[in-house]
C-alpha cells in the first residue's frame, strides 16, 4: 500500500468514526480499503483482535451476498446508547445504491460490542452536513 493510500484510508476512517458515511472507491475494487478502515476503527476503539478484524468482518459481510457485491460506504453508529456498530453499505452487482432511498440501503451492520448480534439487512440514512448518518 502506498503512503498516499494509507493517508487517504486513514482520513476516511476518521470520517467514519464521527458517524458520517464515507464513500469508498468502487472503480478499482475496495476490499483492501474496507479492511483497512474497519481495522482502523476497531484499533481506535481498542477492539481489534485476531478474531475480530477487518478481514473477518469483510468475510462475514460477503458470506451471504452474491458474487460481485461491493462495499460502497462505511459509517459508525451506536444502538440504544450501548452497542457500537460499523455499517458497511453494500451494492449488489448491477444495482446502484441510493443512500436517500426511503426503503433503506442494503448493509452489513457489524456490532462491535456483540459480534454475534451483527446482521445483514436494510439500514436508513439521513443527510447531515455534507454527508449522511445512520438513523435506523
Amino acid at each position: 500500500m502506498t503512503p498516499y493510500l494509507k493517508k487517504l484510508y486513514a482520513s476516511k476512517s476518521e470520517i467514519a468514526l464521527t458517524g458520517l458515511v464515507t464513500m469508498l472507491n468502487t472503480m478499482s475494487g475496495n476490499k483492501e480499503e474496507t479492511i483497512f478502515i474497519v481495522d482502523y476503527i476497531l484499533n481506535t476503539l481498542g477492539m481489534l483482535t485476531e478474531n475480530e478484524n477487518g478481514t473477518t468482518v469483510y468475510q462475514r459481510a460477503m458470506e451471504f451476498c452474491d458474487e460481485g457485491t461491493t462495499v460502497v460506504g462505511i459509517s459508525t453508529s451506536v444502538i440504544a446508547g450501548v452497542d457500537r456498530c460499523i455499517n458497511l453499505i453494500l451494492e449488489p452487482k448491477g444495482e446502484t445504491v441510493n443512500i436517500e432511498d426511503t426503503e433503506g440501503c442494503f448493509c452489513y451492520v457489524y456490532n462491535i460490542d456483540c459480534p454475534w448480534c451483527s446482521e445483514l439487512g436494510y439500514a436508513f440514512f439521513e443527510k447531515k452536513l455534507s454527508s449522511y448518518h445512520r438513523i435506523a
